[in-house]
């Protein structure tokens, strides 16, 4: 498994640390068709002019807890690390993003978890609604659906 980061000449502190099986080449061409389509804190910030960079060859067995543990070298050199989990996942087994939710505790303790449960279910679906709409409506308009969000400030 191939450990990289995604950096930007503009931004030398900000990387994205990843993993791969592919060739870096391919993973590459991987993000710029994903910055397309997906809203997430890496492909705002990703551009044409990003390069990717091996790090690393793992031949251990968890490459996941090695790239969270690579993830967490360079936030503490200082780095701004673009990854939207930085490891705490991973690297702490009593993690979870259900235990650390105030709004998944104060359902648990009043006895409602079902209808927490069925609330995020809905607000899921209720989101993925969203997303459908502003694609379809880019598509329309011959823009990918990053272009119509900024466009239209959404």
């Amino acid at each position: 498994m191939k450990i990289y980061k995604l950096t930007k000449p503009s931004d030398p502190m900000t990387v994205y640390i990843g993993k791969t099986s592919l060739s870096l080449n391919k993973r590459l061409s991987c993000h710029k068709c994903e910055a397309k389509k997906y809203d997430r804190k890496v492909y705002r910030w990703y551009d044409n002019t990003c390069k990717i960079e091996l790090i690393e060859i793992y031949l251990g067995d968890n490459s996941g807890i090695r790239e969270m543990e690579v993830v967490q070298e360079y936030i503490t050199n200082g780095y701004d690390v673009m990854n939207d989990k930085n490891g705490e996942s991973i690297l702490n087994p009593n993690y979870t993003k259900e235990k650390n939710n105030k709004n998944y505790i104060k359902y648990k303790n009043s006895g409602k978890i079902e209808e927490y449960i069925s609330n995020r279910v809905k607000i899921s679906n209720d989101e993925n609604n969203q997303r459908s709409k502003i694609c379809r409506a880019a598509k329309k308009e011959g823009l990918t659906s990053k272009e119509y969000k900024i466009k239209y400030n959404i």
